[in-house]
């Protein structure tokens, strides 16, 4: 029996000399394993930092380009601003001078036209005083020759000497004329008053 339990025994310390062999080598084997995935570990720690530190240089170059351009259209935007608000001065002013100069030729127009319709008025108030004169004048004129003609006709009625009724004749006949020419004028004179 004690050779069996040293046959047991030995038995056991070579299971146990094979696991400590199995697990020296699973030992070798993690440890081998466990430093390859360190090194690739490492090395895809350093491609990933690489990249990124390369993505990180791009979205650097990025956001400055991005940057100039957001300064670039700020200031086209400034510029832009700047002419709009120049512009509309400007054009705020031309119309502000147009309407001065609208109002300015308007009180003008205004003055010439109150002097100018007063100046007429005045005008024709004198030319119809002149007329309503001219008038009364030959309205007299007509009333003093058909008393003439009145009287030539009554004279030249009256039987006294025969070569006083030819002159009497001749001189109702001028009369006659007088008053016709007479008649004319007012007549073109009623109808129009500026002609004469």
């Amino acid at each position: 029996m004690i050779s069996e339990a040293s046959d047991t025994l030995a038995a056991l310390d070579r299971k146990v000399e094979g696991l400590r062999s199995d697990l020296g080598n699973v030992q070798l084997e993690l440890d081998q394993a466990l430093e390859v995935w360190r090194s690739a570990l490492i090395s895809e720690k350093k491609e990933f930092e690489a990249l990124l530190q390369a993505k990180e240089s791009v979205w650097n170059e990025q956001e400055s380009e991005w940057q100039r351009q957001r300064g670039a259209y700020e200031q086209k935007i400034q510029a832009l601003e700047s002419a709009f608000k120049a512009q509309l001065d400007a054009s705020e002013q031309s119309a502000l001078r147009a309407l001065n100069e609208l109002d300015d030729a308007w009180q003008r127009d205004k003055l010439q036209w109150t002097s100018d319709t007063s100046g007429r008025i005045k005008e024709q108030e004198k030319t119809l005083e002149v007329l309503r004169l001219r008038s009364a004048d030959l309205e007299n004129l007509v009333q003093k020759l058909q008393s003439e003609r009145a009287e030539f006709q009554a004279a030249a009625s009256a039987p006294e000497h025969p070569s006083s009724s030819t002159w009497t004749q001749t001189q109702l006949a001028c009369l006659e004329a007088q008053v016709a020419a007479l008649d004319d004028l007012i007549t073109a004179f009623v109808s129009s008053p500026t002609a004469l």
